[in-house]
């Protein structure tokens, strides 16, 4: 009989997140750098969830679902955004009300 994979192995999720990404990355890296330009101008302690962000920044609608994610991250390696430890709930029906993180332009 065939083994089932684990359902719940965190190191194994946060592989899939970043493979997931990647991909993203690799597949809309221009739309990625032009939000990393319009991020590098927003006055330092702006903050807003990645929706907000890209909303404020006319970067919407996203080109895929995990764009604004891989965008946000982006920009937290680049040092341009911080986590403020807030949570708040986006308004995009797709993310269905799911608590993501306030970001705080440095």
């Amino acid at each position: 009989m065939k083994e089932q994979p684990d359902m719940f192995d965190l190191m194994g999720a946060r592989e899939a997140r970043d493979l997931g990404i990647e991909r993203v990355e690799g597949a809309h890296w221009d739309w990625i750098q032009r939000g990393m330009s319009r991020i590098a101008h927003l006055p330092r302690g702006y903050e807003g969830i990645g929706e907000e962000i890209c909303r404020h920044l006319d970067l919407l609608p996203a080109p895929s679902p995990g764009a604004v994610g891989a965008l946000i991250r982006s920009a937290r390696d680049a040092g341009l955004l911080v986590r403020t430890g807030r949570m708040k709930s986006p308004e995009c029906v797709k993310s269905h009300a799911r608590a993501t993180y306030v970001w705080r332009r440095t």
